[in-house]
């Protein structure tokens, strides 16, 4: 799945979530921070640090990537984990949008008469 790293994330008002430096935060920033450190009594292993390592490389020098369901779901996990769920919320419908709550109606006939419902 292509994501876009300068996807900024909001407030409910529509206003950006500034960084530390006072900028907009972007999954770029949120991804390499959530890779790049470790929670409070997180044990990770090597293998593991290199790999989180490795992913955000590929992610600080990029503007687009493309992630595989196992990074999709390791950033997932990491951000669950490291941020509130104003910010959880915008990062997993970003990167596991939700189905489209919206029956189509192909016949053009109401649901009740196309067999929807």
């Amino acid at each position: 799945m292509k994501i876009d790293l300068s996807t900024k994330v909001s407030n409910l008002d529509g206003t950006p979530i500034p960084d530390a430096d006072g900028k907009p935060t972007t999954l770029r920033s949120i991804f390499c921070n959530v890779l790049t450190t470790q929670q409070q009594g997180e044990t990770i292993s090597g293998v593991e640090k290199v790999k989180r390592y490795n992913l955000a490389t590929r992610i600080y020098s990029s503007d687009e990537i493309d992630l595989g369901i196992d990074d999709i779901k390791l950033l997932r996990d990491l951000v669950a984990d490291g941020y509130v769920p104003l910010v959880v919320g915008q990062v997993w419908n970003i990167l596991d949008p939700p189905p489209d709550e919206t029956p189509e109606e192909p016949s053009g006939k109401p649901p009740e008469e196309s067999g929807m419902v």
